[in-house]
């Protein structure tokens, strides 16, 4: 394989104690937003912006938004396209580090992952569609030959955007780091559903985690999923989402929950969630408190719901 060697420019001295490596998707995000009430069958009149995002992609620009000063590693796949030029300008003005498969010895053009959102009328997503399979070229050879990185890390964050053969192979051979899992969609998170006793953290929303337990036919009460995954499926610690309702939480086994307040105008619904996880964990790699971390994480969520550009407007 023609292994990218362009972007591993210095990561070897600035990233020999470096905690955590971020390996996921980066996006050219296309978001719809209508104007009035979406009409099914035909054309809505509204807005469409064009954005850089991806779920892995959102949270370290998230991470590093808030702390610049943050050595970590981010792991990507990008397409020898046009749109692939767009995403690596975006990582470097951001500065962060990031790896990907080259695709230089291939004759055609493979695309970058895409991804269109439509909203509702009150910013809030209605559906989204996504096109990743330039992901497939993160495969055991590459992660093989960055194994260093991986060795010297202590967190390992994942998304479900990767093919599952790749999720296995990681989750198996680091098994001794610190393995945290961004389930990303209902469909996508089933990817992980073998491997939950082997993870260190499951990060996801509601809709997602019944889809993963929709075989085991339990009534939706919170607590009773939480219950079942720690019985059954013997997953450590987790984060879970719900829209404005509370955020239900597995602690080392133990349940607990973090109480949401609910923000009365959303302005903007795209990578919210990101926000979340990435405030999460850059509060949870300091010490480990679930309850500050998800408070951390929710404070920077909100503040991605309550404005229309908040990279450009977040204030330290």
């Amino acid at each position: 394989m023609d292994l990218n060697k362009v972007s591993i420019k210095e990561l070897d001295h600035n990233l020999k104690n470096t905690k955590v490596i971020l390996i996921g998707g980066s996006n050219i995000d296309y978001i719809a937003t209508p104007f009035k009430s979406l009409i099914k069958e035909t054309s809505n009149i509204g807005k469409l912006k064009l954005k850089i995002g991806g779920v892995m992609k959102n949270v370290a620009s998230s991470m590093k938004l808030v702390n610049e000063e943050l050595d970590f590693l981010f792991i990507t796949a990008i397409g020898n396209d046009i749109n692939g030029e767009l995403i690596k300008k975006d990582l470097d003005s951001r500065n962060i580090k990031y790896l990907y498969p080259s695709l230089n010895n291939k004759k055609e053009t493979i695309n970058s992952s895409s991804y269109l959102a439509i909203n509702d009328e009150n910013n809030d997503l209605f559906v989204s569609i996504c096109d990743n399979e330039v992901i497939s070229y993160i495969d055991e050879e590459f992660i093989d030959y960055y194994d260093k990185y991986f060795l010297n890390s202590e967190y390992i964050v994942i998304d479900t955007n990767l093919d599952e053969k790749i999720i296995k192979y990681i989750v198996k051979k680091y098994k001794d780091k610190k393995i945290i899992v961004e389930g990303v969609s209902s469909e996508k998170i089933l990817k992980i559903k073998k491997y939950l006793k082997d993870i260190y953290l499951l990060k996801c929303n509601f809709l997602e985690i019944k889809s993963l337990l929709k075989e085991d036919n339990i009534k939706l009460d919170g607590y009773e999923i939480l219950d079942l995954l720690i019985s059954k499926y013997k997953l450590k610690n987790a984060i879970i989402t719900n829209k404005s309702r509370n955020i239900l939480i597995i602690d080392h086994f133990k349940t607990d929950y973090f109480d949401v307040k609910e923000v009365k105008e959303i302005l903007n619904s795209n990578g919210v969630g990101d926000a979340l996880f990435a405030g999460f964990i850059l509060e949870f790699i300091k010490k480990e408190d679930f309850k500050e971390s998800v408070k951390k994480g929710d404070e920077l969520a909100k503040f991605f719901l309550t404005h229309k550009n908040p990279y450009q407007e977040y204030k330290k």
